[in-house]
């Protein structure tokens, strides 16, 4: 390979890199890329942990609890939902319409759980307790799986429905899909002997999960510049309509001031001429 292609090659990789950082900066800007970005780390971890008491299963260990911190309230968002939800049932599409709101009620309980679990773990009410903090995350997971069927449920409702509504995407499914095996672990559904492959799964959604969250934040930047420079663009339209009218008044007065001269000028003449006939009258 010559050495000007060795240096487009390395141009073109390093404006790529380039971009995928600017890209990585605007989803760490949004409260929910930054918590795919610590999922997906979290479920590494656990999937490549080997020694239960090594530094993966302490990092996910921390990770795990940052999350939490993080999703403090979200309960609240939840709930404002599955009141707006219970507003649109109706009696002829009660299925397409309600499956929606238990999705919301188990998500919210799945939080407000989660909520206590955390005031337990950093002695808010009491030293903590694991029995307490075990029983909260028992419930917090079953509400959360739950929560997964239920979505999927919605999934199938509406691809049957006719015409298909795109409530929820092939990817929203996907990760609801992958996600079930982390809560049926918690609640005992599944073997603790596929510890590693519940971390492949979550590994997995947590990257679907990214990938959305990744993809809304860059195309909200570029909806975000487009609308800028429109606006730019329409105020320099507007300072030029104005330089412009503001050319044509200066143009026009000075036209009207021309005008008043030249008849200035005329009417000056007629008066001179009418003086000399009268001088000579006179005389």
């Amino acid at each position: 390979m010559s050495t000007k292609a060795t240096v487009s090659w390395l141009g073109l990789a390093m404006s790529l890199t380039s971009q995928k950082l600017d890209e990585l900066i605007l989803v760490n800007k949004v409260t929910a890329g930054r918590d795919k970005i610590f999922r997906l780390a979290q479920y590494l971890c656990r999937w490549l942990a080997v020694d239960k008491h090594g530094p993966a299963k302490k990092l996910e260990h921390y990770l795990n609890y940052a999350r939490k911190l993080m999703r403090l309230f979200v309960s609240l968002d939840n709930a404002k939902a599955a009141k707006q939800g219970l507003r649109n049932i109706k009696r002829n599409a009660l299925a397409r319409t309600s499956l929606p709101v238990v999705v919301s009620i188990c998500k919210f309980m799945r939080f407000f759980i989660e909520h206590f679990q955390w005031a337990g773990q950093v002695g808010l009410y009491g030293p903590p307790s694991k029995d307490i903090e075990s029983y909260l995350g028992w419930w917090s997971m079953f509400f959360w799986l739950f929560a997964l069927l239920f979505s999927l449920a919605q999934f199938a409702v509406e691809q049957k429905a006719s015409p298909p509504r795109q409530t929820l995407s092939m990817l929203d499914a996907m990760r609801d899909l992958f996600d079930v095996p982390v809560p049926a672990f918690a609640i005992g559904l599944i073997s603790p002997a596929n510890n590693a492959s519940v971390g492949f799964s979550g590994t997995i959604s947590s990257a679907i999960g990214l990938y959305q969250v990744w993809t809304r934040a860059v195309a909200d930047a570029k909806e975000k510049r487009s609308r800028i420079a429109a606006a730019q663009a329409q105020a320099a339209h507007l300072s030029s309509a104005k330089k412009e009218l503001a050319t044509h008044n200066v143009l026009d007065n000075g036209e009207l001031e021309e005008d008043e001269q030249e008849h200035a000028v005329e009417g000056g003449g007629e008066g001179d001429g009418g003086t000399n006939v009268r001088t000579k009258k006179d005389q």
